[in-house]
């Protein structure tokens, strides 16, 4: 969708993959579902499907030792259609103004190793129904964190796909809206605290995000503007070491 971070060219370089390219308005294509789901279509036969963007690494219990392929296997042996995934947001200690473009890392685990290791809520809306709202709600993160609880920071997301007939409803969710409410499985390592933060911000509200993430992007920004020196870094941060560990914290299962 007219990327320019290298990734479009990256991918024309590899030999084992097909290249998709949209330069329709994102918002109106729904976030890029429309593209999305009939790119699935046209893959009907696929073994598996998992949706990422180019800031996720999925990680998930075993990883990397157990491949994706024998993950998708336990999964399907476990009758599971599709499973959900964290978004854990990850960060390094350095002040964000001077953080590292990804661009220039050659191993953004090592780079960006730090998450926040406490502070999370899992629940589903009662009213679910009536709030159009199809999904369990993971909360916290550095965002929820620093914007005191006023900034929603949806977490959970539905990214894997192990059978047909299933599409995205929107960036976080699948119909059958039944398969958004399973315990995550996955966790999808987020990599957008980094030194390309600061443009981000200013380019947010023109690329069709919700809402919310612009309210969460603008916090940042307001931060930002008041400490150059400001940083993600609090008591509770804790190194990424393996998925073994969010296994252990109950934040996978």
């Amino acid at each position: 969708n007219g990327s320019v971070d290298g990734s479009k060219e990256y991918l024309l370089n590899q030999d084992d993959c097909d290249v998709y390219e949209s330069r329709g308005d994102f918002k109106s294509a729904n976030s890029g579902i429309y593209w999305k789901n009939v790119i699935i279509e046209r893959n009907k036969d696929a073994t598996w499907v998992l949706s990422v963007d180019i800031d996720e690494l999925a990680v998930y219990d075993g990883w990397p030792e157990l491949t994706i392929d024998d993950f998708a296997s336990h999964c399907s042996d476990a009758s599971l259609s599709a499973v959900t995934a964290l978004m854990l947001d990850m960060y390094s200690f350095d002040p964000l103004l001077e953080g590292k473009n990804p661009q220039d890392s050659t191993d953004l685990i090592n780079d960006f190793p730090y998450f926040d290791g406490t502070g999370y809520r899992k629940f589903t809306h009662h009213h679910w129904r009536r709030n159009k709202f199809p999904r369990q709600i993971i909360e916290g993160g550095p965002s929820k964190r620093l914007s005191s609880g006023k900034n929603a920071n949806w977490l959970a997301k539905t990214p894997f796909l192990l059978k047909q007939n299933i599409y995205f409803l929107d960036p976080h969710t699948v119909v059958p809206i039944d398969f958004n409410f399973s315990k995550p499985l996955i966790a999808l390592l987020h990599f957008r605290f980094t030194g390309e933060l600061s443009e981000k911000i200013k380019k947010v509200q023109n690329q069709g995000y919700s809402d919310g993430s612009v309210k969460i992007y603008k916090m940042f920004g307001s931060h930002l503007e008041n400490a150059r020196s400001f940083s993600l870094k609090y008591e509770f941060s804790e190194r990424f070491t393996m998925p073994k560990q969010l296994v252990d914290k109950g934040l996978l299962a």
